[in-house]
This record gives C-alpha cells, sequence and structure tokens, in this order.
C-alpha cells in the first residue's frame, strides 16, 4: 500500500522490533488484563534485557557492512 492509502484507512503499521512490539505491549489494557499485570510486568522486564542483550552483540551483518568497507 502507498502511504497515502495507508493514512486514508488509518492502518496501523505492526512494530518493527522488540522493543517497539514492547511499548505497544505496555500500552495494551485488555492484553495485560487478560493475563494479569504480575505476568506482564516480568515478560516485559524479561524481554527488556533481551532487547538490551541483543543490542548489545556485534552480528555478521554489523560486521559485514561496518568492519569490511
Amino acid at each position: 500500500m502507498t502511504d497515502e492509502e495507508i493514512k486514508k484507512y488509518r492502518i496501523k503499521r505492526l512494530p518493527t522490533n522488540l522493543m517497539e512490539a514492547l511499548e505497544e505491549f505496555q500500552k495494551d489494557t485488555i492484553l495485560i488484563g487478560g493475563i494479569g499485570r504480575d505476568a506482564a510486568d516480568l515478560f516485559i522486564e524479561n524481554k527488556i534485557k533481551e532487547w538490551h542483550r541483543y543490542m548489545g552483540e556485534i552480528t555478521d551483518l554489523d560486521y559485514k557492512f561496518y568492519f569490511h568497507c
């Protein structure tokens, strides 16, 4: 779809990474209510740690792009 169509039909884009998904999850009162606040908080805490570990790694793709210019 074009950007104009997306705006016209008010289509929300899906998160593109774990942190964006967590930010959306934290706003979802229905989902959090369904699984419970304690479980949601534990899930969010663990996924944030996972995100930080992931962002701290240099991937093969990073190495290819940035170190083998």
